[in-house]
């Protein structure tokens, strides 16, 4: 074996370290490993774009090797969906507290953080009792994303909530009418016209005029009256 045999081999080696013992990158990897032909190629492919760019060089970051891999994903022209591959592995095994700026969040729901806690209180949110929403939403982490990467990876708008003591939870944005089936006081029961499945609401966040029987459109975190 050649010294330049040798010197590849050992920077594949910290590749390696970097991307998969430190058990930081889970998802994106096990993602990115059907678009090469055998594992040893894609940390190979990875260690010549380090190499290129002089960063097999220099001291980095945890949160510049995720910068770096979402570059990478782009320069290769990899489907879009890695990306939200990495900003799970960036908040779930990362425990990052703040948006990546490699992935340009636009975190269209920041001021609705309270009415998604209020509205959830029974089901995402019941591991915290009756904790005021502000105390909350000091727990949580509500980020964006744009494929279903738990899933088939196929394009879908999702919140995922992570909790900053260990765990998820996911919200489909996808629009959704319901029907308005019964109202208790202050708080309705609406089921869903398309699976059934029924849904436990403060009438604060339901258009003024809502009453049983009425059916409403879910989309983008708001109910409208159709």
């Amino acid at each position: 074996m050649s010294f330049h045999d040798i010197l590849t081999l050992k920077r594949i080696e910290d590749i390696l370290e970097k991307y998969y013992n430190s058990g930081k990158f889970v998802k994106t990897i096990d993602s990115l490993l059907p678009h090469f032909p055998t594992p040893f190629d894609m940390f190979s492919v990875i260690s010549d774009f380090f190499e290129k760019n002089g960063y097999d060089k220099i001291s980095l970051s945890q949160n510049t090797l995720y910068e770096i891999l979402s570059d990478f994903i782009a320069d290769k022209k990899l489907p879009a969906n890695l990306r939200d591959c990495l900003k799970f592995d960036y908040f779930y095994y990362g425990k990052a507290n703040n948006s990546p700026s490699w992935y340009n969040s636009k975190n269209n729901f920041f001021t609705k953080r309270f009415d998604i806690i209020e509205t959830h209180r029974a089901d995402i949110f019941s591991r915290f009792g009756t904790l005021p929403a502000k105390e909350i939403v000091k727990q949580v982490i509500f980020e964006e994303f744009h494929f279903d990467i738990l899933n088939d990876f196929k394009q879908k708008n999702q919140i995922i909530i992570f909790f900053k003591n260990g765990g998820f939870e996911t919200m489909d944005l996808t629009p959704k009418d319901y029907i308005v089936k019964s109202i208790d006081g202050e708080y309705a029961v609406l089921k869903n016209t398309e699976d059934g499945n029924e849904l436990f609401i403060a009438m604060a966040l339901l258009p003024p005029g809502t009453d049983v029987g009425i059916t409403l459109h879910y989309e983008n975190l708001e109910y409208t009256i159709i």
